[in-house]
């Protein structure tokens, strides 16, 4: 039961993570922020386009996590529900890093592969 609690805990504030693009930082090396995006900085799309795609890829990576450990628990949304919440997640989230892409993000690329395979592989056994 511990178990239980801890790894949903887990997917919600993995999910929670995705909110920090969303927090104003003065700090120059954040990392989370769409100006950062190699789409704006390298490829010279406007900050007016890439913005609004961040914003929609961190909401959805959130709220998804946050299902995500609700359908674990059984609470609210169907456990059948599971598999196709953790890919729905972890696409969005994957998207998210690729868009903003910096080597401190190496990690949550992990823990994403590592959230689709409990969900589609081990999680099944």
């Amino acid at each position: 039961m511990l178990l239980r609690v801890l790894l949903g805990a887990f997917f919600v504030a993995h999910g929670l993570v995705h909110l920090l693009y969303f927090v104003p930082s003065g700090d120059p090396k954040y990392p989370m922020t769409a100006e950062k995006s190699w789409l704006v900085t390298r490829i010279g799309l406007p900050l007016g386009v890439v913005s609004p795609v961040v914003s929609a890829l961190a909401a959805a990576s959130a709220v998804g996590f946050c299902l995500l450990a609700l359908s674990y628990w059984g609470l609210v949304v169907p456990t059948a529900w599971l598999p196709a919440l953790a890919v729905i997640s972890v696409t969005t989230s994957l998207l998210l890093v690729a868009v903003t892409w910096n080597i401190q993000f190496i990690f949550s690329v992990f823990i994403n592969i590592a959230i689709l395979y409990w969900a589609l592989v081990w999680r099944t056994r």
